[in-house]
């Protein structure tokens, strides 16, 4: 059985790879209204669609500097 992306849930681990942001980074984010909530699987376990942190890290800017990181001097 296949399964589709946009049906997927990933935790916390996975989100982190993806993104390579700290955990505390994303419920910092997540606090500011600025990424995606989880979904609460149980009264302990959270997970996250795998679409929305797609289509969030695709909504990222794009614009880099010569050494590949972020051009913060605009």
């Amino acid at each position: 059985m296949l399964y589709e992306i946009n049906h997927c849930l990933i935790r916390l681990l996975e989100v982190q790879k993806l993104t390579g942001m700290a955990r505390s980074a994303i419920y910092a984010r997540m606090a500011e209204g600025s990424f995606p909530r989880p979904l609460k699987l149980s009264t302990r376990h959270v997970a996250w669609k795998l679409q929305q942190i797609l289509d969030w890290i695709e909504a990222l800017p794009s614009s880099t500097g010569a050494n590949g990181r972020a051009d913060t001097n605009k």
